[in-house]
Formats: C-alpha cells, sequence, structure tokens
C-alpha cells in the first residue's frame, strides 16, 4: 500500500464528506461546511490517498500570527500507519510559510487516540472549551510554537 498525498479542492467536497460522516458520525460536517472550508481564503486541506480513494485528510487556516488547525481525520483501517503525523507536518510548514508563529487545534475531550499524536507532536493543553462539540461535549484547546530556527524536525 502506498500513501499518497495532494492538496484538496471542492471537486473533492463529497468524498470528504462521506468521510467526514464514517469518521465523526452526528458531529460531522455538513457538505455546505465542506465546501464552505476547501472554498475558503487562507486555507490549506490535504488529503492522504490510497490510490485514487481519500483515506484521510486535515485541513488549517492561516490567520496571521497563528493558525488553526480545524480537522484531523483517518479512516479507522489506516490508523496507526503515521498519515495523520504527516498530514500535520505538511500543515505546519505551510502555516510557517504563510507567517504562523504557533498553530491552535481543538481535540475532543476523551479522544483518547489523537491526545498522545498531538503531545508527541508539541502540542500542549492550553485551555478547555465547554460544549464546544455538542451539550457536554467539551474541546480542549491545544497549541504548538512552529519553529523559526529553517530546521524542520
Amino acid at each position: 500500500m502506498m500513501i499518497t498525498y495532494r492538496n484538496l479542492t471542492l471537486v473533492d467536497a463529497i468524498a470528504i464528506f462521506e468521510l467526514e460522516k464514517e469518521i465523526f458520525g452526528k458531529q460531522a460536517w455538513t457538505l455546505a461546511q465542506v465546501k464552505e472550508e476547501l472554498s475558503g481564503s487562507r486555507r490549506l486541506y490535504l488529503g492522504a490517498l490510497d490510490d485514487e480513494k481519500i483515506v484521510g485528510y486535515a485541513g488549517i487556516a492561516a490567520n496571521g500570527e497563528s493558525a488553526d488547525i480545524h480537522n484531523v481525520a483517518v479512516h479507522g483501517n489506516y490508523r496507526r500507519q503515521g498519515i495523520a503525523r504527516r498530514l500535520i507536518a505538511r500543515l505546519e510548514r505551510w502555516a510557517k510559510d504563510q507567517g504562523a508563529q504557533f498553530a491552535l487545534l481543538e481535540m475532543r475531550v476523551g479522544n483518547d487516540e489523537a491526545l498522545p499524536l498531538y503531545r508527541s507532536l508539541g502540542y500542549q493543553e492550553i485551555s478547555l472549551r465547554k460544549d464546544y462539540y455538542a451539550p457536554g461535549i467539551d474541546a480542549i484547546v491545544m497549541k504548538k510554537e512552529l519553529a523559526r530556527d529553517g530546521h524542520d524536525s
């Protein structure tokens, strides 16, 4: 199996929406939200593909000195293979090129698969957002300084 990566566009909206529903269930973005994200300015969405099938994706928005990672999703059959790690590294490089000094992300409390990954990438918990995803479903806000030394890890 050879995973390839490419920038995603509006053409990919339905495939991303289907993956969203499969991974996030009731918390999935609507097709309209997916299209809005893909067409937004100062954003980058990357896909991980097995052959032509999107099996993971991640997106980021640059906002001056900060960049917000909006989504990181990998199909269950493709987890624990470094796909999310590679997607995030590419998003961080792009954000640095846009002038961002740090990256932020929100993670659902109880997402025990994602927390060790984000911590291993240098993200630290900075706050909690009550009822962020839905009533009773909180988010941990995490932050990472993006290195300025030119030595990408």
